[in-house]
């Protein structure tokens, strides 16, 4: 059988280690550092665990683990590249709707309030760009 890592590995049959928060941060400096080909692959990979942890959650843990999953949501927001591709535009989405969805809905309406600041800020050129780039 394959072990995943964890405390117990004799009990565990998962072929993927166990989520924790702290494993699932995104890094933006190696993201930066890495060659522009890889970039995509690194964000989808971290959007995979990210969202494997977000369906992990129950009442209680969507509720918990709400700021951490809209900080790094909207880390990958306000990134300047890779330009976001529809399968991360998906996966973002679903990430939010699933954590809002089954937790406390406080934080959302603030989190609304912050997109539409993001939305309002743009005409600067660059910002229209990401604009355009994550609602198309």
């Amino acid at each position: 059988m394959a072990s995943n890592g964890g405390v117990d590995s004799t009990a565990d049959t998962d072929t993927y280690r166990p989520l924790q928060t702290s494993t699932v941060s995104l890094d933006v400096n190696k993201l930066q550092s890495l060659p522009n080909e890889q970039k995509e692959l690194y964000l989808l990979s971290y959007l995979a665990d990210l969202k494997r942890l977000v369906l992990s959650f129950d009442k209680d843990g969507a509720t918990s683990h709400q700021f951490f999953v809209k900080k790094e949501i909207f880390k990958i927001l306000n990134l300047s590249s890779p330009a976001p591709a529809k399968v991360t535009r998906d996966i973002t989405g679903v990430c939010l709707a699933e954590t809002f969805g089954r937790g406390d809905r406080k934080l959302l309406f603030e989190s609304i309030n912050e997109l539409n600041t993001m939305l309002s800020g743009g005409g600067k050129g660059d910002k229209d760009i990401k604009i355009r780039q994550w609602v198309s």
